[in-house]
This record gives structure tokens, sequence and C-alpha cells, in this order.
């Protein structure tokens, strides 16, 4: 018609009565599919703008929150408990939840519209499409039942060896205190045909997951933590019964991966003597992965007196150390942890000096000496921190060469059998004393030790009949010339 028109207006016999345009339809009526196919779409781009726009404000909101009042601490704490208290009364956070909803929301209309649309056009494209969407609305509302059917179908003796379905989120909550219910029912309606037990341990976890108290993830989260440290634990350890397995593996996970930062070092060294026996144990088991310090941990869950637990935290702290010595490259973080892994060998030999007699109970046959003997004498172990790096010696303050000379005199006082390691260390600082020609003037402490030294020293040896040969002392018999150079 266009073309006819045009050719007309060329030749100049274009006439107004040549010009017919179609009536327009009385009653046009749209397909329903189309009908369908725009109310989707535009009710999805509605939604999807209006979560942009309420998120805008929301984030306007929360700056006001966060905005720093400049006032005084104290009017400061107050203002922000009176804007914390108006967040919650106003059902802020709420509201900010319901975004992602009604995003999701939003993405389901749009593909119900494009459902419509393609099936306008053809089947198999249709049927293509709608398998990718399905694939996708699967997985989707598989991560919104997922989290409550693991609470629903674990069994609660297991609890402790199950990692928890992370695929939390404010509507997958809205499906699981639903599904905690109908699990409620359920179990009241089949409780002739199940284990007692089991039925009781589960309505009870259950029970709890729906009551009041129990509003949003972090207070589910409280409970399934609860519900593993009863779990991990012996019910006849009363001192561990608030402590779950998770400490340990997250104890274990930090010192592999920051090990080797010193303030990562002396967080796992506070922690470790602050935590249960039976966790530490599961703690740097996890972090050695070594048979021959494994083997040793395992003998410490049967300690029982608290004498012993104190032993077993030095013990534990001076692996932990050792540990992180060895498996430094960096020679700065070995020097400044020999200062403490000196004073834990201290502790550990004085232990053994002090309990001569009594039988340390989670080692049958062996005194405390005797164990303390084979823990500083195990080489793999590590306990001894002079063991392949003798210069180290050299290096100690004074004070802590006083503390291994009183040590080892505890052993002779004490008329025990000399130990090869403290003797060796004894005899190496006595040497570094005598022959260092730049030392300064000792102290009395150290002048009354090498003294009470010497004494114990030479009557150690006149009771096991060995002669009379023993180090100099202030009092011993040495010529004048050593004695001054040690004075």
């Amino acid at each position: 018609m266009i073309v006819n028109l045009l050719r007309l207006y060329a030749n100049g016999t274009l006439l107004e009565n040549d010009i017919h345009f179609p009536a327009p339809p009385n009653n046009f009526n749209p397909a329903p599919s189309v009908l369908r196919m725009n109310v989707l779409w535009f009710l999805s781009m509605t939604l999807a703008l209006s979560v942009v726009l309420v998120g805008t404000i929301c984030l306007q909101w929360i700056r006001e929150f966060q905005r720093d009042p400049r006032v005084n601490s104290q009017r400061a704490f107050a203002i922000r408990q009176m804007r914390r208290d108006g967040l919650y009364k106003w059902k802020v956070p709420s509201i900010i939840s319901s975004l992602p909803i009604l995003l999701q929301l939003s993405l389901f209309l749009f593909f119900w519209g494009l459902f419509e649309f393609l099936w306008s056009l053809n089947s198999k494209v249709t049927l293509i499409n709608s398998a990718v969407v399905a694939v996708v609305i699967f997985c989707v509302m598989a991560t919104l039942f997922l989290p409550a059917l693991q609470v629903i179908f674990a069994s609660s003796d297991k609890i402790e060896k199950l990692c928890q379905c992370p695929y939390k989120s404010p509507l997958a909550w809205t499906f699981a205190k639903a599904l905690f219910w109908i699990a409620l029912k359920v179990i009241d309606c089949i409780r002739w045909s199940i284990r007692s037990d089991f039925q009781g341990k589960k309505k009870k976890l259950l029970t709890e997951l729906c009551s009041k108290d129990c509003e949003d993830w972090d207070s589910f989260d409280n409970q399934w933590q609860h519900c593993r440290s009863h779990s991990y634990q012996p019910r006849s350890d009363i001192h561990a019964s608030n402590e779950s397995c998770d400490i340990g593996h997250g104890f274990a996970w930090m010192g592999q991966k920051y090990m080797h930062t010193q303030d990562t070092t002396y967080t796992l060294y506070h922690m470790i003597r602050n935590v249960h026996r039976s966790t530490s144990t599961t703690a740097l088991k996890r972090l050695f992965d070594n048979n021959a310090s494994s083997s040793f941990l395992d003998l410490a869950l049967s300690v029982t007196s608290p004498q012993d637990e104190d032993l077993l935290h030095d013990l534990y702290s001076a692996l932990l150390l050792s540990h992180v010595a060895t498996s430094s490259k960096d020679p700065h973080q070995q020097e400044a942890l020999i200062f403490q892994r000196t004073e834990l060998f201290i502790r550990i030999a004085n232990f053994g000096a002090a309990s001569t007699t009594r039988r340390i109970q989670s080692f049958p046959g062996d005194t405390p000496r005797e164990f303390v003997e084979r823990c500083i004498g195990d080489k793999e172990l590590g306990i001894n921190p002079f063991v392949g790096n003798p210069e180290y010696l050299t290096k100690l303050p004074m004070v802590l060469m006083v503390q291994i000379i009183i040590a080892f005199r505890t052993y002779l006082t004490e008329g025990l059998e000399l130990h090869d390691v403290l003797w060796d260390l004894s005899k190496q600082i006595v040497l570094h004393l005598l022959s260092t020609p730049d030392r300064p003037s000792f102290n009395i402490s150290m002048e009354d030790e090498l003294d009470f030294f010497n004494v114990n020293l030479s009557h150690h040896l006149s009771r096991i009949k060995l002669g009379s040969i023993h180090f100099s002392g202030a009092n011993g018999q040495r010529d004048q010339h050593d004695r001054q150079r040690i004075r």
C-alpha cells in the first residue's frame, strides 16, 4: 500500500479519494499467554527496582546508626544503645532480611514469564531452557531445606562428627521452623515404632529449636554447639563438659595457617594452657602430624590429678613452642622463643625432682621423675630447647642460668641419679662462665649458687663413692686465679 501511494504521489495523480486506511479492529483481545508474560515481567522488574530502592534507604539508616556522635564515651555509649533499641523495635533487621527474598521472587517471576514467551514461539526451545531453569530452581530450593533436614535425620550421638550445613538464609530459617514443627508431629505419631532413646533426644532437640528463644540462626548455632559439646566429651569428665570439639579443630587450623607469626604463636600458647587436656590433645595431634608426638599425647587423656595436669600443661606448651621453632625458617623467631622454652624446660625438670615417690596416674609404673626424664631426654619431642642448638645456652640471661643450676642442684640434694641432660647443661654453663674473658661481674646470687652447687655435688659424689672430682666453686679446690676470674 505504501508503494502504491508513493507511485501515485510521484505521478501527480494522488487524490484524497484514493487514500483508504483499514478500519481498526473493534475488539482487540490479546492472547492469555501474552497477558501473563507482560504481567510477570513487569511485576519482576517492579520488585527488582523496589529492592534496589529499599536497599539504598536501608544503607542510609545503617550509616546513621554507625555515625560517630562526637561526644564523650558515656554519652556515645548511651546514644549507641538508643539507636540499637530503635533499630530492632522498628524491625530494620527484618526489613533488610526480606530484601533477598523479594529479589529471589523477582527472579522466579522472570523465569515464569520467559517460559510463557518461549512456549508461544517454539516448544523445543522452551523445553531446553526449562530444563536449565528447573536445575537452578531445584538447587535453590535444596539450599532452603538442607539445613533443617540435616538436623531432623542426623543421629544425635554422632553430631560432633557432622559438618554443619552452611546454607543459611532468612527464607531457609522460615522453612526450617516449619520442618521442625512437622518433624515433632511425626515423632509423636510414630513414637511406638522407633527407639525410645533416639526419640527422646531428637524430640528434645527439635522442641528447643521450635521454642520462642530460638528465633534466628544464631540461636540455632548455639543450640547445635551445646549438643556437640555434650556429645563430644566423656560423661564422667565434668571439667570438659562445656568444651566443644570445634575448639581443638580451630586451634589446629589456626596453628597450621598462621603458626609463623609471633602474635599467633603467643595466642596459641595461652590458649593451650586454658583449655581442657582432651581439647589440647586433639589440637596438638592434628597440628603435629607426628607419630612420636601423637603416641605421647594419647597417654595424657587419662590424667586425673591436678598436679599431673599442671605438668601436662607445661609439656604441651613446650611441645607447641618446639614445633614452632623447628618448623620456622626465621632465626629471629627461633631465638625469640628460646627464653620461654627454657623456662618451661626448667619447670618440667623441677616437677620431676620435687615428686620422687608419687606415681603419676596416667603412666603406670612411672614416677613423675622417671616420666620427666624420659620426656626431656627424648630428642624427637624437643622438650630440651638446646638439642641441636648449644649456642642458645650462651645467650641466656643470668637468671635462667641460675635456674638451670638450681634444678640440677635439686636432683643432687634429693640424692637422685644424675640426669645426663641437666649434667651437660650445668657443665656447659659453668665452663662458659669460666671461659668468657669479657663477662660482667657475677651478682651475689650466681656466686652463692655456684658455692651451693659445688657443695651439693661434692656430697653427692661422696655418697656414690665416685671420688672427689667436682666443679670448682667459690669454696672448692681450685686455684686462686680461677677464683678471681669468676668473681
